[in-house]
């Protein structure tokens, strides 16, 4: 196993559901990984695998959001995946089909032969690249609302997630008229209906 050094007495403290969104939790973890790519120890790109494996493992059995851990962690393993391939020192032609095939047995592949020296500037970029694309995706998906909501539309929703939220209040900004029928639950109660209710209100005009 890679040597973690004192990383793991550094992992970041993933709030629980009550105190920061997905989003939060995402950035959490994503720039603790961000952190092991520049100060952790690995010299190629199976040992940084091998990190991002023993740190992912990690931030799981300290967090209670095991989806958002390791969705964002699987993501990070492939962004190391994509950035080693483009490094393949075999002929232009291997290093394309290998990139059209990323779903394919990758067993065959000597991931020790992609240096720390190579891969970690690449790396570094595609990380911040995806740290924009998650900060985005909410006004992303919020501005995709007038193309699902319809006038006069009745919606139904279940619990509370500021993503729905957001995407029924820029449709209702825009002043698209459609009721929202809100199934509370558990640990969240009635906190969206509460929400909606003070933040709507009717259209302008």
């Amino acid at each position: 196993m890679v040597p973690v050094g004192g990383y793991l007495d550094q992992i970041y403290s993933i709030p629980s559901r009550h105190a920061q969104s997905d989003l939060s939790k995402t950035i959490a973890v994503l720039k603790h990984l961000s952190k092991c790519v520049k100060d952790g120890k690995w010299n190629n790109a199976r040992e940084l695998i091998d990190l991002a494996n023993t740190v992912g493992r990690a931030l799981l059995s300290r967090s209670s959001e095991e989806t958002v851990v390791h969705n964002t962690v699987l993501r990070f393993l492939k962004l190391i995946r994509e950035e080693s391939i483009k490094l393949h020192p075999g002929r232009t032609n291997e290093r394309d089909e290998l990139q059209l095939n990323l779903l394919s047995d990758l067993s065959s592949f000597d991931w020790s032969k992609i240096r720390r020296s190579d891969l970690i500037e690449p790396l570094t970029t595609a990380l911040d690249d995806l740290e924009l694309e998650i900060n985005s995706y909410m006004d992303y998906i919020s501005g995709l609302s007038l193309n699902f909501i319809h006038s006069d539309e009745l919606i139904l929703t279940v619990g509370k997630s500021n993503t729905v939220y957001n995407f029924l209040k820029y449709a209702a900004k825009k002043n698209r008229q459609f009721r929202v029928i809100v199934c509370e639950g558990f640990p969240d109660n009635h906190v969206c209906h509460f929400n909606l209710s003070n933040s709507l209100g009717p259209p302008d005009g």
